[in-house]
Parts: structure tokens; sequence; C-alpha cells
């Protein structure tokens, strides 16, 4: 069992550590690119940008303690028991493609915008408007990988702890999506408006 979450904890680690490389890269790339930091959360004054800011914070810091217990092996500890059914090995295996499709939609996601891409609202300056490639099904692709990776993240570490982590995760991304569509849509009015009407949040043709 030692072994298992030892083997579980470094696929769930390297699927974090292709989130961090691809977010670093592509903010490196911008700011070469542009001189401009697309990481604009972490400097917006505004309380709901702050409040988010220190929310992503948090949930790093506790996804890192989670892999590490996950890891090390806290399975009588309340809220690290698996649910049997998902406790399987090829689940886990099946968790960890999902997680690298969920890092390539973001990837896709990010080539697709270029330099629009942001971490957050940007009221400052005024992007292009992306509606092209895999934006005509969703909105949200790259909201939509992390979703996948958070999902194949819960199948290798299929535990109360970690869902509570995602579900929270969830919740309070739909809350700054909800945000972001609401300052585009005052940004690109019936432009942005007709475009929601023709695409979906997350997944194409469902929601």
């Amino acid at each position: 069992m030692v072994n298992l979450n030892i083997l579980e904890g470094a696929l769930v680690s390297l699927v974090f550590a292709g989130y961090i490389l691809l977010w670093g890269l592509k903010k490196k790339q911008q700011l070469s690119h542009t001189g401009y930091n697309p990481e604009v959360i972490y400097s917006d004054p505004r309380p709901s940008q702050r409040f988010f800011a220190l929310f992503s914070r948090i949930m790093t810091g506790l996804v890192v303690l989670l892999i590490i217990m996950h890891t090390v092996g806290f399975e009588n500890t309340p809220g690290f028991h698996r649910f049997k059914l998902l406790d399987l090995f090829f689940l886990d295996m099946a968790g960890f493609l999902i997680g690298i499709l969920g890092l390539s939609l973001c990837l896709i996601a990010q080539r697709i915008m270029g330099d629009s891409w942001r971490v957050g609202i940007d009221s400052a300056n005024r992007s292009a408007l992306i509606t092209h490639g895999v934006f005509r099904l969703i909105r949200n692709p790259t909201y939509s990988g992390l979703f996948a990776l958070c999902l194949g993240v819960w199948l290798i570490f299929p535990t109360f702890s970690f869902l509570t982590w995602i579900l929270l995760f969830f919740v309070m991304m739909e809350f700054q999506v909800r945000l972001e569509e609401e300052h585009l849509l005052n940004l690109y009015k019936d432009e942005y408006k007709t475009y929601l009407s023709t695409t979906r949040r997350y997944v194409p043709f469902i929601y």
C-alpha cells in the first residue's frame, strides 16, 4: 500500500507540476513578447479579485498539503478513507490520462488566445475577443481543462478530503467566471451577447 501511495502521489505531482510549468512558461513568454504580466488578478485592487487572488494562494497550499498527506498514507484519518469502488489501479491510470488531457486543453486555449490570455479581469488593456477554435464551442476551455485535471486527480485519490477541495475550487471558479463574463459583456456588448447565445460555459452543448 505504501508503494502504491507513492506511485499515486507521483502521478498527481506530475499533473500539478505540468500545470505549474504550463502557466509559468506562458507567463514568461507573454512577458517577453508584450512586457505585460498576464496574471492581473494579483495586482487588481478590487475586493472580489483580491479575494480570489488570496483564495488561489490558499488553495495551492492546501492541495500541496493534501498530496503529501495522501502520499505518506493517512488512510485511517477521517476524510482520507478511499471510496472502495474507485480505489482501483486502472482508475489511477485513467485519472492520470484525464489530468494530462485537461492540461492539453489548457495549452490549446492558451495558444489560441495568444497575447489575449489573462489570469483575472483586465480592465486596463482591451484585447481581442477570441471566438475561434475550441472557443467556438465553449467560452472557458481553460477552466474546463482545470476541472478535467481535478477529476483526474480525484480518480487517483478518491477521498472525501480531495472531493471537498475540488468542490470548493469549482464553486469559487463559478463565481469568478460569472464576474469575467459580466466584464466581457460590458466590454464587447452585442458581440459578446451573441457569443453567449451560441456557446456553453464549459461543456459543449451541455453547460
